[in-house]
């Protein structure tokens, strides 16, 4: 018919929607680019159909070119402002889309269709019909790019203005329960949630009750959470943010292997179903940023807390402003941090966070969510956080910091006495909760810190509360250093939780070797060096383990490779020097001591070994220079004396 005759706009398209039947989207595309260009005047309906031509085959940039009208003509025609806004959704221009919705928003009621009266422009075209112009859907878009750009007050109103026009928009309810929620009004999403919810599409639903349960894990009840997720449909059967929730669950019920199972399953579906998102949309955001809080949660319930900070990395600065992420990541980012102090004073390294999570980029980013929860939070839980966090990253409790908003929960109250140096602090916050775990062990690292009598009988307590817990069984060790046996029994204890821990293999070697067993002695040892084989410090405990085995040979090997990692180590050239000695290798000798004076040459001790082995090797006038050179610095040194009589 195009090419055999002369057709008009009309007839090309109903080509183009012959194409669209026969899925043949070139075919549609040729004919309404030729009816548009037949059109005496600009033709909405042709204009829209040909955009989404465009858009349906990917491009989206055609599409909005399309669609770039005048100021006058996307307000006389507002639904081609909704879907130029809808496709620059699409592509994350968020801006751009709520400025061309915001230019029609006094036009908007009196043009766009109410829900009982559909589009004429979408009844007549198949490629339109999945869109909704009507009003509500328009005010549930502005809505959702504010709450994209972080302004969810703006949301909110527009939210409750489409449920106005229709209080049967679950899009919009949802939509509003969600924002409730990113504000921490948890009570007033869970009413909001207290409607008829006659239809949903199972992701609808799915979020739906998603929300419900994470409101009622944030509020500690359990058993309602429990409740909504049986609302998840049964279509929805691997989904990353069902499972984990169901992971978190499982931690709070105990149950470890199995949350670590769905947590793995829950990273694996997140991989595969958001990480290739082909649309940035501001629902589509949302959604990924939802999954992504759930799966942090329930690595934040398994203490996986590295894990929990680097999902809560990915969040974008529009996302932190609502006050749900810059709450959670906060508190994932105080955790991590204060537990890897608690393994710094416990010489943890296999199980710790690692020192990346008290970096100076974590600190600011504490800094940042701190700000934007200070109107949002009471004040004294914003200033718990506060000085918790500020604790952590610092290192120390702050002195001018109050104590008190941190006494009503046992965990903030442990991270006062972990952090603090003031005994009076300390003892007065254990006084608070001295029959919890978690607060005597913080207490006993206190005392191990600050050598109080009373640790022991606090970490023995903890460990009667906690008998699992191998940081306690640690605790006492060191606690308990000055009794190697007793002490040993602990550490035994405490390694086999976790025998991955290299220091404390070389605290059992040190221990072992004072009660007379350097055979044992030597596993551990050789177990640390295979965790951490450039590890100086253990390289020369094992040298001194094959000098109690008599075996010089292997020692002075072990005394090169820790000089090797740490040059400038006094004590290691000064053993290697008594080694060499013990092996006739005195000039070695005297070279390691030389080197060793070259770092401390204050060091009068090390001057005196110098001249002895200097006089061992019969290089007398040497000797002698050395002992009258120490003479000068001290006329009294009596060992300087003999050197030079002798």
């Amino acid at each position: 018919m195009i090419i055999e005759s002369t057709p008009t706009s009309h007839d090309l398209e109903q080509v183009a929607k012959m194409g669209v039947q026969l899925n043949n989207l070139d075919l549609a595309i040729k004919a309404l680019e030729k009816a548009i260009a037949l059109s005496s005047a600009f033709n909405p309906e042709l204009t829209m159909n040909l955009a989404m031509a465009y858009a349906t085959q990917g491009q989206r940039r055609k599409a909005l070119e399309t669609l770039n009208a005048s100021d006058s003509i996307l307000t006389q025609y507002p639904s081609i402002a909704l879907l130029k806004a809808d496709l620059l959704d699409a592509l994350g221009q968020y801006q751009i889309a709520l400025d061309t919705l915001t230019m029609i928003e006094d036009a908007a009621p009196a043009k766009l269709p109410l829900p009982d009266q559909p589009s004429e422009s979408v009844t007549k075209s198949p490629l339109l019909y999945a869109i909704d112009f009507s009003l509500p859907s328009y005010y549930v878009r502005l809505g959702q790019l504010h709450l994209a750009l972080g302004a969810s007050d703006a949301a909110e109103t527009y939210f409750e203005r489409a449920l106005t026009v229709n209080p049967a928009d679950h899009k919009a309810r949802l939509a509003l329960m969600e924002c409730h929620t990113l504000r921490l009004a948890f009570n007033t999403a869970l009413k909001t949630a207290k409607s008829d919810w006659t239809y949903l599409k199972p992701q609808d639903a799915n979020d739906l009750a998603c929300l419900q349960a994470e409101i009622n894990l944030y509020k500690d009840q359990i058993d309602l959470a429990e409740k909504a997720m049986k609302n998840v449909p049964a279509e929805i059967t691997s989904n990353p943010r069902v499972l984990a929730i169901k992971s978190r669950m499982e931690s709070l019920l105990g149950n470890q292997d199995h949350a670590r199972e769905l947590l793995d399953q829950s990273l694996d579906t997140f991989q595969e179903n958001f990480d290739p998102m082909p649309s940035s949309s501001a629902k589509d955001a949302l959604r990924k940023a939802m999954n992504l809080t759930a799966i942090a949660e329930a690595a934040l319930a398994l203490k996986d807390l590295p894990l929990a900070v680097d999902l809560y990395s990915r969040t974008t600065d529009h996302e932190l402003n609502h006050p749900l992420f810059a709450w959670r990541y906060s508190v994932a980012l105080m955790e991590a941090a204060e537990a890897q102090r608690l393994a710094e004073a416990l010489s943890i390294t296999a199980h710790a966070p690692g020192l990346s999570v008290v970096s100076n980029e974590n600190h600011a980013q504490f800094t940042h969510c701190l700000e934007t929860l200070e109107p949002v939070l009471s004040q004294e839980d914003w200033l718990c956080l506060k000085a918790r966090g500020l604790a952590a990253f610092e290192g120390e409790w702050q002195f001018e910091l109050n104590i008190d908003p941190c006494l009503n929960d046992p965990e903030s109250a442990a991270a006062v006495i972990l952090s603090s140096n003031d005994e009076l602090t300390v003892r007065r916050t254990l006084e608070a909760h001295s029959e919890n775990a978690q607060v005597l062990q913080a207490f006993g690292i206190y005392a191990l810190r600050h050598g109080k009598p009373d640790g022991v009988q606090m970490a023995e307590k903890a460990l009667q509360l906690d008998p699992a817990n191998p940081a306690n069984h640690a605790l006492l060790a060191f606690l308990n250093k000055d009794e190697p046996e007793q002490a040993l029994k602990s550490l035994r204890t405490a390694l086999q939780f976790w025998p991955e821990e290299a220091e404390w293999h070389a605290l059992a070697a040190d221990l072992e070797l004072q009660i007379g067993l350097p055979e044992s002695a030597s596993e551990h040892i050789a177990f640390a060096l295979k965790s951490d084989p450039d590890n100086a410090k253990f390289w020369q405990k094992s040298a001194e383990i094959k000098l109690k085995q008599n075996d010089l040979e292997q020692a002075r090997g072990d005394l090169e490779k820790s000089i090797n990692y740490q040059s400038a180590d006094v004590s290691s050239w000064m053993q290697l020097a008594d080694v060499n000695r013990r092996m006739g290798n005195v000039s070695e000798a005297i070279s390691n001591v030389k080197n060793a004076e070259k770092l401390d040459p204050d060091n009068k001790s090390i001057a005196i070994k110098e001249a002895q082995f200097l006089l061992d090797q019969n290089e007398y006038s040497q000797a002698a220079k050395k002992a009258i050179e120490i003479l000068e610095q001290d006329k009294n040194d009596d060992d300087a004396r003999i050197i030079l009589a002798q």
